[in-house]
């Protein structure tokens, strides 16, 4: 009995955490996916609708495209989640986002992944200018996350990224079936 009772309690946990929503590693690379709720009727107009996204094309029902989010904004999710900017990791504090965007429409609801994460400096010397990875500050040499700058990024880029992707709430529907 007790037997059972740890494997259906371990199965559960596995299972949740199989399903990450929000900034992740996949294949050594960091990326950002999640599954929104909400029709879209419309999708080359409900992306003309979101900011600062360029280069949209529409594929099979699934749209392509490159998104700069401004300093500006990745502050006021610093501010969001209840950090303040003498606390917060350079890079994510003095950096704005660039990033491949990918929105796939499945009946009501739609999945956004951003991969291919840019950051790049504003404002501070010696870096003002400087574009790197995500990759960098979130992984170690060897592909393994760095928990403190990951959970930090992770924390930062979900509030970031689910201001700009939501239309209703987030959909709990499995993951497994796209």
């Amino acid at each position: 009995m007790r037997y059972l009772l740890t494997s259906l309690v371990c199965l559960i946990a596995f299972s949740v955490l199989g399903q990450e929503s929000g900034l992740k590693i996949d294949n050594k690379s960091t990326v950002y996916q999640k599954t929104f709720q909400g029709k879209i009727d419309n999708p080359i107009k409900f992306t003309e609708e979101l900011k600062h996204i360029d280069g949209i094309r529409l594929i099979d029902n699934i749209i392509y495209g490159e998104i700069s989010i401004p300093n500006s904004e990745v502050k006021k999710s610093i501010y969001n989640v209840g950090k303040k900017p003498l606390n917060t990791i350079i890079f994510i504090l003095r950096t704005s986002v660039k990033a491949q965007i990918k929105i796939e429409i499945k009946d009501d609801r739609y999945r956004v992944t951003l991969s291919e994460i840019d950051l790049k400096f504003i404002d501070e010397y010696p870096f003002e200018g400087e574009v790197n990875q995500l990759n960098e500050y979130t992984l170690n040499k060897k592909g393994e996350i760095r928990n403190r700058t990951f959970k930090e990024a992770k924390l930062v880029y979900d509030e970031l990224f689910e201001r700009y992707f939501i239309l209703e709430q987030e959909h709990n529907q499995e993951e497994q079936d796209w």
